[in-house]
């Protein structure tokens, strides 16, 4: 699994990720998840039922399609 993060410095670093490995995302880091080849996730998350923003909204990358960035004043908290 690829993973792209931003550690704060506004950049997108990426790592790669094998079986078994963890990587744990600061509070608040934009963050994304690109299976490379069959895998399954296990996430645990914050409080807030949608609070998604598209990687590619904020840093300019091409849309590869999925779901949209949703308005922090539209956020759900459960």
């Amino acid at each position: 699994m690829l993973i792209r993060f931003d550690k704060g410095d506004g950049v997108l670093s990426e790592i790669f990720l094998r079986t078994s490995d963890s990587f744990h995302f600061p509070p608040k880091s934009v963050h994304q998840e690109e299976a490379l080849s069959d895998c399954i996730i296990v996430e645990a998350s914050t409080p807030f039922f949608n609070d998604r923003v598209r990687v590619e909204d904020v840093y300019g990358s091409p849309t590869k399609g999925g779901l949209s960035s949703v308005k922090e004043s539209d956020v759900i908290f459960r």
